[in-house]
């Protein structure tokens, strides 16, 4: 219904624009006319909508998915509406919704959507009438965009899950399993992705060993996700390898100066973290010498004289 009902599409695209505090639906300098939401707003439209016994997050759910989980990361996207969360995290203000997620945070939103999301599958299970099929491949998309700027600490399994789910996003599209017979990926993509991906492992790291580190790491460039693998070595002090996968990746390997020297810069004064960069460095310097003569003698002349120092 989301790509093909005008009315569903302008209804999300209303709650998208009421969570970020813009104007419906076009806004001020385009309509003078046009009126902002209020903090107010966000409230009523959560009271709605996430309060329990509240039917109206099943009937959202039913009717979208991507457009009920996707106007909900917008709580977390948006500045603004994270303020608005942010006013109400106080134990003396008022009950939003419910004792059981008072006072609300961007953690106690996530719990009464979680749990609203639960609530739904039980009564589907119940009535014997399955949600749509794109409902968990939607949530997790949810969970990567909500849980870095909640601080979620996300069981492992669950982590884990997620950052298997964006792994597959290139392999996904690449199927066809995009196409409107399966809109689990329709509105995603490996960009989207991998930037969420990144946002994730920065949050939380979900691998118990080295092991499973190095698995992820395999499927990541496999997948074209050099960006990703290349922030999981990087992380781990492997520049070489880090280096490694930004030369693999076009648009990773025009910026790789520009890379080495703002790494440089906020290592400065951790000795063996700036000596491996450097070394990496000069290890692969006839592939920086191919790849831009001029830029790489100036950052070896001006940056590297002060690291050796």
């Amino acid at each position: 219904p989301l790509l093909d009902c005008l009315l569903v599409r302008k209804m999300f695209f209303f709650l998208h624009r009421c969570f970020e505090l813009r104007c419906f639906p076009l806004d001020v300098k385009d309509a003078p006319s046009m009126v902002h939401p209020g903090p107010k707003s966000i409230i009523e439209l959560l009271k709605c909508m996430l309060r329990p016994g509240s039917p109206l997050f099943a009937r959202l759910l039913r009717i979208s998915p991507l457009g009920l989980f996707m106007a909900l990361a917008s709580l977390y996207t948006s500045p603004s509406a994270g303020h608005v969360i942010q006013s109400q995290a106080s134990a003396d203000g008022p009950c939003i919704l419910g004792p059981e997620y008072h006072p609300l945070t961007l953690a106690s939103l996530f719990r009464a959507a979680e749990e609203s999301l639960d609530g739904a599958r039980r009564q589907a299970a119940e009535e014997n009438n399955p949600l749509p099929p794109n409902t968990d491949s939607e949530f997790l998309w949810f969970i990567a965009r909500a849980a870095p700027r909640a601080k979620l600490n996300l069981p492992r399994d669950r982590c884990q899950q997620v950052v298997e789910h964006l792994l597959a996003t290139r392999d996904a599209l690449a199927t066809g399993s995009a196409s409107s017979s399966s809109p689990s990926f329709g509105c995603h993509s490996p960009e989207e992705a991998q930037q969420l991906l990144i946002g994730v492992l920065m949050a939380e790291e979900p691998f118990a060993n080295r092991e499973q580190r190095e698995e992820f790491v395999g499927k990541a460039v496999q997948q074209g996700f050099l960006a990703a693998a290349s922030w999981i070595h990087e992380k781990h002090g492997e520049f070489d390898r880090a280096l490694d996968c930004r030369m693999q990746d076009e648009k990773l390997r025009e910026e790789i100066f520009e890379y080495i020297i703002s790494r440089l810069a906020e290592r400065a004064g951790d000795g063996e973290c700036e000596g491996a960069l450097v070394e990496a460095t000069l290890q692969r310097l006839p592939k920086l010498v191919e790849l831009d003569a001029e830029r790489c003698a100036v950052m070896i002349c001006e940056q590297f004289a002060n690291a050796a120092d």
